[in-house]
């Protein structure tokens, strides 16, 4: 009877033990992997203000090409005016007089470049072009980067003046 009643005892004292070790390895895996799946990507390179730099816009544009003035005028009308500021998860594009803020994720890094999404799916004339959610964002300096335009096919350059 001793016996059983020990052997019954021990048992109960081992399945308690496995519970508890359960419950404790459970809780080590959510206070590990949470944190990891909430803590968003981000990249500092890309936190302050950048403004379009029509300057080397413009010459990589016309490489190779004979300068134009009208060209360069209508060119010139159209780049430089751009300033984003970049925040950890948002950023806010400034042109002319429109100021906006989106949400945004970083998806990957590497040593010379960011990939980015935006979090929302905002509405843009150029829907119908059905274009890449992502962007490319290219450091060819700490304070200059550049991205492709896939609407023009062309490279435009920003610096960073914050």
């Amino acid at each position: 009877m001793d016996v059983e009643r020990s052997l019954h005892h021990w048992r109960r004292t081992a399945i308690i033990g496995l519970l508890a070790s359960a419950g404790l390895l459970a809780a080590l895996v959510a206070i590990v992997v949470i944190p990891l799946r909430i803590t968003p990507l981000t990249d500092d390179r890309l936190i302050g203000t950048w403004q379009s730099d029509a300057e080397r816009t413009i010459a990589g544009m016309q490489r190779g090409e004979s300068e134009d003035p009208q060209r360069e005028a209508k060119l010139r009308n159209l780049f430089g005016k751009l300033r984003v500021t970049y925040a950890a998860t948002t950023y806010t594009s400034e042109l002319d007089e429109s100021v906006n803020t989106y949400s945004y994720q970083v998806l990957g890094r590497d040593r010379h470049s960011v990939v980015i999404s935006d979090a929302a799916n905002k509405e843009s004339p150029l829907d119908f072009l059905e274009l890449s959610t992502f962007t490319v964002i290219h450091f060819d300096s700490p304070d200059s980067y550049w991205l492709n335009s896939e609407a023009g096919g062309m490279r435009e350059y920003f610096k960073r003046v914050r």
